[in-house]
């Protein structure tokens, strides 16, 4: 037992006294390896830093010396193919240094080279990013990071590694760090931000955006800005966040103040200064419906300051192409709010605004109803007449029931109308005579119908046709007197005018021919055998629907329809389909060419023609020679409002079904559409099918047409047909129309339902005038 206690102990003094003698061999071969690389005696460093390790490989010191000996001879052309794999193995030791010892402690010692070691790391990782190979060079930036978990830039370019590689979730793991280091550096010393740092804030930008995480975007955008103000992706970032957060805001103040605060960053922004402007003017209205006064007031003392501001600003001019209203005095910019408030039909603004307005230049709280008097005078004999009847209008809203004041405005207009006017400044009049004539006086009535009948006469010139009709059916009921003036002078110059205007004005070429003078040219890049469906220009859009409204009017319809953009979309797929199968067909069935959803949705809801004349085929529509004239039918619906167009080389497609207009069925219980209508109607259009349609019971009714000389007309009644448009008669009256008359040739109509009800109307078919 003692023998064996012996013996343990002689082998413990033989193991320490070996370590201490390894301990001391380390030691002076680390020596010698620090003095070797302190001499760039790099060979030699290296074989004493491994015999150091190899004495004790973990020895922290002896690995670094290694990493520092092989790195430089990777460097060194004279050792350069042998170590050409030198930057691995350098990092390999410098990671076991950094496993055997406390990071800083390595750091610490050893700074300049690992910079220098993590630089050229880099430099073979940029070498990979830009040869795409993302995945090589995330290796190396993570190696990098190993060394210092706060290498910003080793941290950025591993995200963009990911990011290329379409790992956006990981690489915002990266990004979000190089923000946040460097905005908390950059907030604790305003040092100024490395020039790569932006695009991690680009990236988070964009993925949070993408993803329409709006709040999170905010937050980062506001970091990057900060740092970064004048990056323009950024910019354009938060731009877009601004308008994404005022997307669904109802007009407020609240919204209004959101869009000052905004513009305070994008001052010469179109979008958000109409914005502005718009929320102003809706801000006005709403509060003058509700008689806020006060507010108002106070809303328009702050939008006059801000106006004066933007006209003092260097780029002044820029805001001004789109901010209409700035000006260098508040009298320049009440005249500009005015005169929109004029131009858009906003009277309720244009009411309060001129009171302040003339008070402004009278420079008095409150002026006399004499002095707003002079005031118009002197506006309307500076020539702008618009301008000044509205201010009548206005002033008369206040005091049309003093009857000192009605007198006034009586002998103003008096005075006004014996002068030529537009038709704003007549409209304007119109309306408060319209109102005055209400007495029934005989010289107020007749003033009423001078500027009526001058009124018109405006409206027709500017081609305002449907309101035109609208007066004349008006002054009908006003002044049954004038019912002759009215019907055989006005509504004849109105007749002669609509078809030279917008019949004869909407003439298009045939395709492939070249247009005479005032027709538009058909021309069309379609290509059925590649199912390219080509567009049609929007002047030949418009002329079709010009022609539709024409024939609409002409049948005393109130409304008329417009073209939409999708409709126009859909119904030339459909033209194309039928050009590529050469057929016509509501029903298109897939394998036919050119198949597609669009094409069928239009043909289901469409009238076509086989035609290559596109305002031809909208004729044609009207002299429909069915048995039912659905075509026509369905062209003079009345509860259509929405219309698209769409042409091939060979066929013609109008989409027609539509019933945006569903509020006037009413009106159509007891009002007819007819072809030909009541009224002047051009003889070229005398079809010989002739149709009376209400929404009733036209099952046995009976029709009797009466010409000139009180003959009854042989007249034939065609089946009732259902299912087209409004209820319909067919009747073929047995007459004919002499080309070579140029008098008028009228027709008396007589349509009586079963339940007795009875609608009597006069066709007075006339020769339009010279052309």
């Amino acid at each position: 037992m003692k023998y064996t206690n012996l013996k343990s102990t002689l082998l413990l003094l033989f193991c320490f006294f070996l370590v201490q003698n390894m301990l001391f061999s380390q030691e002076k071969q680390l020596k010698k390896a620090a003095l070797f690389l302190e001499q760039s005696k790099y060979p030699q460093a290296l074989k004493a830093s491994e015999k150091a390790l190899k004495e004790n490989n973990k020895s922290a010191l002896g690995h670094m010396y290694k990493s520092i000996a092989i790195f430089n001879m990777y460097q060194d052309p004279r050792y350069a193919k042998k170590f050409k794999n030198g930057l691995k193995e350098a990092l390999k030791n410098a990671e076991k240094a950094f496993s055997l010892e406390k990071p800083a402690v390595i750091r610490a010692a050893f700074s300049d080279y690992l910079n220098e070691l993590l630089n050229e790391n880099n430099l073979e990782a940029e070498t990979y990013f830009k040869a795409q190979k993302y995945s090589k060079a995330a290796n190396n930036y993570k190696q990098s990071l190993n060394f210092n978990p706060n290498d910003t830039l080793s941290l950025y370019l591993l995200g963009a590694c990911y990011w290329n590689e379409n790992q956006q979730e990981k690489a915002m793991e990266y990004y979000k760090k190089v923000a946040q280091f460097n905005f908390s550096a950059f907030a604790d010393s305003n040092a100024a931000p490395h020039t790569y740092q932006f695009k991690a804030f680009r990236g988070i930008a964009e993925f949070f955006m993408l993803r329409e995480q709006w709040d999170s975007a905010a937050i980062y955008l506001n970091m990057g800005l900060e740092m970064f103000p004048y990056d323009h992706i950024l910019k354009g970032h938060r731009y877009g966040l601004y308008r994404v957060e005022v997307k669904d805001l109802p007009p407020s103040l609240d919204y209004l103040n959101k869009v000052s605060h905004i513009l305070k960053t994008y001052p010469t922004d179109s979008f958000f200064l109409h914005k502005e402007n718009a929320l102003y003017i809706y801000l006005f209205k709403n509060a003058l419906s509700h008689n806020e006064y006060h507010f108002v007031d106070s809303m328009l003392g702050i939008f006059v300051l801000d106006r004066l501001d933007r006209k003092k600003r260097e780029n002044a001019q820029v805001i001004a192409k789109y901010d209409v209203f700035i000006g260098e005095s508040p009298l320049q910019i009440f005249e500009k709010l005015l005169n929109y408030a004029k131009s858009n039909y906003h009277k309720d603004i244009f009411f309060w605004l001129i009171d302040k307005w003339v008070a402004e230049i009278e420079q008095k709280d409150l002026v006399s109803s004499s002095v707003f008097l002079n005031r118009a005078q002197q506006v309307f004999e500076n020539g702008n007449t618009a301008f000044a009847a509205l201010m009548l209008l206005s002033e008369y809203e206040k005091n049309k029931k003093v009857t000192k004041w009605n007198t006034a405005v009586f002998d103003k207009i008096s005075l006004w109308t014996k002068q030529e006017l537009d038709y704003l400044s007549l409209d304007y009049l119109y309306q408060i005579t319209y109102d005055i004539q209400l007495t029934q006086k005989p010289k107020i009535k007749n003033l009423h119908k001078t500027v009526a009948y001058a009124f018109v006469d405006a409206l027709i010139a500017e081609n305002f046709m449907y309101k035109a009709k609208n007066i004349l059916k008006q002054m009908l009921s006003f002044a049954p007197e004038d019912a002759l003036f009215i019907q055989d002078v006005k509504s004849r110059k109105l007749a002669q005018a609509d078809f030279k205007l917008n019949y004869f004005g909407s003439r298009i070429s045939s395709f492939g021919k070249k247009p005479t003078q005032g027709e538009t040219p058909f021309q069309l890049s379609m290509l059925y055998t590649n199912c390219e469906s080509g567009k049609l220009s929007n002047e030949l859009l418009q002329n079709v629907n010009q022609r539709v409204n024409y024939f609409r009017r002409t049948a005393n319809l109130q409304n008329q329809v417009y073209f939409l953009k999708d409709r126009n979309e859909s119904c030339q797929m459909a033209a194309l389909l039928f050009e590529a199968n050469k057929i016509l067909t509501h029903k298109p069935v897939e394998g036919m060419r050119c198949f597609t959803t669009k094409a069928v949705e239009a043909a289901e809801n469409a009238l076509m023609v086989q035609s290559n004349n596109p305002s031809l085929a909208v004729t044609a529509l009207m002299a429909d020679k069915s048995e039912s004239v659905g075509n026509r039918r369905w062209l003079l619906y009345p509860l259509a409002k929405d219309m698209g167009f769409g042409a091939s080389p060979h066929y013609q497609v109008l989409w027609v079904m539509d019933q945006a207009n569903l509020n006037d069925t009413a009106t159509y219980k007891s009002s007819f559409i007819a072809w030909p209508p009541e009224g002047f109607v051009p003889k070229m259009f005398a079809f010989d099918k002739w149709s009376f349609s209400l929404f009733d019971d036209l099952n046995d009714a009976t029709v009797k047409v009466v010409d000139a000389k009180k003959n009854t007309v042989e007249t034939k009644i065609l089946p009732f047909v259902d299912g087209y448009g409004m209820p319909t008669i067919v009747f073929e009256p047995q007459i004919e129309l002499n080309p070579e008359n140029k008098n008028d040739q009228v027709f008396w109509v007589e349509v009586v339902l079963k339940n007795k009800k009875k609608f009597n109307y006069q066709v007075r078919f006339f020769d339009p005038v010279d052309l």
